[in-house]
């Protein structure tokens, strides 16, 4: 049975929200799929949790999607037994609710456009659901299991980039998050003048160079582009990071063995790290688990 991965935001958190671009890639060791089961009704409840309900409010939608649902068949299908089965962690920023759209959307979804930016419209609709409001990256990174570039110019997918040399790994901070509260913090903070002239200085530039330089693969300048975000990070939106990983957050800049950058809203979940080119994982970030992205994508 087809999956539908989890997805990770590179880079371009909050400041995708104030012009910069926006990388955002699958990982399909962490996905949804379509499972049948026999269970007794309280315990198929469980199991198909708001299934029911987003069929319902699918069916209330009618033209105010840009394609079309078989809600008849979604729901002949959850009353068949038919569940999501994932191991996508919740409340960790990678998607969990996009990857539940994507499923039903490729499955269920007809007349779908052929139009990036159409098919994220709709379904960004759909996983508003969820959440009130959605960008609908996450369900389009999983609907269409490649990379996405969000750029003010659009959306582009991209051919997967080669991670093979790249030194990129996440750390597991074992922490959910509200994503929300922390956006609401930074957008308040951007409000602040001195606080804007730095993330325009320093912030966005260095997201912009990140993106390029791993798109072409280039090792070294991406390091650097990304030991600019983990010093603005520490520096300027320390309360972003759990405090428990800012030690080690301090130490791998200090040392100059490797750099952590927020994954998403930041506050919990995945951190996202870098090594030097040729460098080995420090022992210092042994505490955590830890995975190079190579082995999640």
């Amino acid at each position: 049975m087809k999956s539908y991965p989890a997805k990770i935001l590179l880079f371009g958190e909050h400041t995708v929200n104030l012009g910069t671009s926006a990388l955002a890639m699958p990982l399909c060791t962490l996905s949804s799929r379509w499972e049948q089961v026999n269970l007794p009704k309280e315990r198929m409840r469980e199991q198909q949790r708001q299934l029911p309900q987003l069929a319902q409010w699918l069916a209330q939608q009618g033209e105010n999607l840009p394609f079309k649902i078989d809600v008849s068949a979604f729901e002949d299908a959850l009353r068949a037994g038919w569940v999501l089965a994932s191991n996508i962690p919740e409340g960790y920023g990678l998607g969990s609710s996009g990857s539940v759209v994507a499923a039903i959307v490729d499955r269920w979804g007809t007349d779908l456009p052929e139009s990036l930016p159409v098919l994220r419209q709709g379904l960004a609709a759909i996983e508003g659901f969820f959440h009130g409001k959605s960008s609908g990256t996450d369900p389009l990174v999983s609907f269409l299991q490649v990379p996405v570039r969000i750029s003010p110019g659009g959306v582009a997918t991209l051919p997967a980039p080669l991670l093979s040399h790249s030194g990129l790994f996440v750390l597991d901070t074992g922490m959910r998050r509200s994503a929300t509260p922390l956006i609401r913090k930074f957008l308040a903070a951007w409000e602040d003048a001195a606080f804007e002239k730095k993330c325009r200085d320093f912030l966005l530039p260095s997201v912009n160079e990140a993106i390029e330089k791993m798109i072409h693969a280039e090792w070294s300048a991406l390091f650097t582009a990304f030991e600019r975000i983990s010093h603005f990070q520490l520096r300027h939106t320390p309360w972003l990071i759990p405090q428990a990983i800012q030690p080690l957050w301090q130490r791998l800049l200090r040392e100059q063995s490797g750099a952590l950058k927020i994954c998403g809203a930041g506050g919990g979940g995945f951190i996202l790290g870098m090594l030097p080119p040729g460098a080995a994982l420090p022992q210092a970030t042994n505490k955590w688990p830890v995975k190079f992205l190579k082995e999640l994508v």
